[in-house]
């Protein structure tokens, strides 16, 4: 079975994100956002709308043409975002399952191999050649044999390039 969940960064900043646009005292917001963000990370996500739902009761519902920035429309679409990530929430649960509650590790990841093989914010959109650029990359950085085999290997001629007159035709 596959479990969404919803990465525990993301949900203390959309919180703090939005506690901040309809809170006018921002260390009263911080406190407030510092309970919630607490809260759902014990896994009170219900509680936490509920409280959510208290203050817009106080506040009130924002008008059909509100701003973007109005503090009631900010609110509601906290107590929304809440709602509807309630079931990817559960973090007591998945600290227990041993399951990682921040993409961060991953995201590293990711970032070193890019780095390391293609370097930073490059792009290849040539569809199957990226992989061959893996091989040879990954024989590039490696220790030992691997590009020397590799080039040695390949087909054709590992020493000369082919003119155009000797280049066999594309395969259709």
């Amino acid at each position: 079975m596959i479990q969404l969940l919803m990465d525990v960064k993301v949900s203390p900043r959309t919180v703090n994100n939005k506690t901040k646009l309809y809170r006018e005292d921002a260390e009263a917001g911080w406190e407030m956002c510092l309970k919630w963000i607490e809260l759902c990370w014990k896994g009170d996500v219900l509680e936490v709308i509920g409280q959510l739902e208290a203050e817009q009761l106080e506040l009130g519902q924002p008008a059909e043409e509100a701003a973007e920035d109005d503090p009631q429309l900010k609110l509601k679409e906290m107590i929304i975002y809440l709602q509807n990530n309630v079931s990817r929430m559960d973090y007591p649960s998945y600290r227990q399952q041993g399951l990682p509650t921040s993409s961060c590790l991953i995201e590293s990841q990711v970032k070193e191999m890019n780095h390391r093989i293609k370097g930073s914010e490059k792009f290849w959109d040539d569809g199957e050649g990226g992989e061959a650029i893996n091989h040879v990359r990954a024989a590039l950085i490696s220790d030992g044999e691997r590009l020397h085999d590799h080039i040695s290997s390949r087909p054709g001629d590992q020493y000369t390039r082919p003119t155009r007159k000797t280049r066999q035709p594309a395969m259709t």
